[in-house]
């Protein structure tokens, strides 16, 4: 059984570290715009930036996104030519997400007008899930990364229709998982026009995450529980704790050693905001929170940088975060990691 005082020792913990990370992100990506330029910085510096908005020195926040807007505003919204290399385009959407919002906690009025706001959502795939990549430029892979994070923008921007859609598509998503064996399936493959396409055996795509591996994309769940949840504290009758408790389930047949892995430290802030969510009624989140909770603590080193997350699944699937993305997005889970344990009573 938690404490309040243990609640709020891990609050202030939590916020710590958070900061640490942020500071640590913000000087290091400073320094490679100062060493490499904008260009060759920002497809790794997104989430730095976004976390010098939130939580380091507004001095140096204005000054990342000065550097991002003048080389890398091809359009209201869009922060990268439309000729760069695939491989700079593979987190477009996060990207472009992160700078507004960054914009938004920096008071940059001129850059979040309709237009961009509207480009923005347009990463919406007419099933509820975000693209990776900009839909104009071909196929993309809708996630649930991509997807939960879309969902807790878009209540962030007001844009609640597009969080309920990016949200019914993540409850399918733990509802119909189609692989026999029980593995956490998160992965679509899509077309601009076509349908939201099903897991097929030996399909290029077809990402799980076993439930006796030591490594994997944990943070996957981790971002969908988030959202989940969010989802419930917005609308408290409609019904989302019902998707959130799946979700939580799925996380009790992981073992142990997978739910301590950091993972961006999604998961502990997926399960932090499903606890101040359900109330008293998420006893089940207390002991993974615990777990989850201890494993990102042993992660986060004194300077505030983390090791680069690695999915385990072969460069086939993408690159791994680098340390810079890392720091950038355990720093925000962190945050909200933080807030949600003030807020859950024990």
């Amino acid at each position: 059984m938690w404490t309040e005082a243990w609640l709020r020792e891990m609050a202030l913990w939590s916020e710590a570290a958070a900061r640490r990370a942020a500071l640590w992100s913000e000087c290091a990506s400073s320094a490679a715009f100062e060493e490499k330029g904008p260009a060759a910085s920002t497809g790794d510096a997104y989430a730095a930036l976004l976390a010098s908005a939130t939580l380091g020195r507004p001095a140096v926040a204005g000054y990342l996104l000065a550097c991002v807007v003048a080389r890398w505003l091809s359009a209201p919204g869009e922060f990268h030519p439309l000729d760069e290399p695939e491989h700079m385009r593979r987190r477009s959407f996060l990207k472009n997400g992160a700078v507004l919002l960054s914009a938004a906690r920096l008071g940059r009025a001129d850059l979040l007008g309709e237009p961009a706001l509207r480009r923005l959502f347009s990463y919406q795939h007419k099933g509820g899930g975000f693209f990776d990549m900009d839909p104009a430029q071909g196929l993309g892979i809708v996630e649930a990364f991509t997807t939960a994070w879309g969902g807790r923008l878009a209540l962030r921007f007001g844009r609640f229709d597009a969080a309920k859609r990016a949200a019914h598509l993540l409850a399918e998503v733990i509802y119909a998982q189609p692989d026999p064996d029980g593995r956490l399936y998160f992965c679509y493959e899509t077309t601009p026009s076509g349908p939201v396409a099903r897991w097929q055996v030996g399909e290029q795509h077809a990402r799980y995450l076993a439930f006796d591996e030591s490594v994997g994309e944990t943070h996957q769940l981790g971002m969908t529980l988030a959202l989940l949840a969010e989802m419930h504290l917005a609308e408290p009758a409609a019904g989302w704790d019902r998707p959130l408790n799946a979700g939580l389930r799925l996380v009790e047949r992981w073992p142990v050693a997978l739910v301590r892995r950091p993972a961006l430290a999604s998961v502990a802030e997926g399960l932090a905001i499903a606890g101040w969510a359900l109330g008293r009624a998420g006893e089940a989140v207390r002991p993974l929170l615990r777990e989850a909770l201890s494993g990102v603590a042993e992660a986060v080193s004194p300077s505030g940088k983390l090791p680069p997350w690695d999915s385990g699944l072969g460069p086939e699937y993408g690159r791994a975060f680098s340390p810079l993305e890392t720091a950038g997005w355990s720093a925000l889970c962190l945050a909200g990691m933080s807030q949600a344990l003030l807020n859950i009573k024990s």
